[in-house]
């Protein structure tokens, strides 16, 4: 059984849906960045670069941390 739902949207309405996400959320995205598309965050809809083929680092900067603590011990 599947109980995932789909949505779909044409693509005119995406500025729109960003600014209504962008009030409440941070919103990363691909963007330009010495004529290379990096994640960043961003503020505005015009700063997406939503056609790119490959990034320099993948989105996973973003979600996870390059190095995380995870015990600290004092002697």
């Amino acid at each position: 059984m599947n109980d995932k739902k789909y949505y779909s949207f044409s693509k005119e309405l995406l500025p729109k849906l960003f600014n209504l996400i962008s009030k409440e959320y941070t919103i990363i995205g691909p963007v330009d960045k010495d004529r290379k598309t990096v994640f960043k965050h961003v503020k505005s809809y015009d700063q997406l670069k939503l056609k790119y083929t490959r990034t320099i680092l993948p989105p996973k900067k973003f979600l996870q941390p390059p190095h995380e603590e995870l015990m600290h011990f004092k002697y």
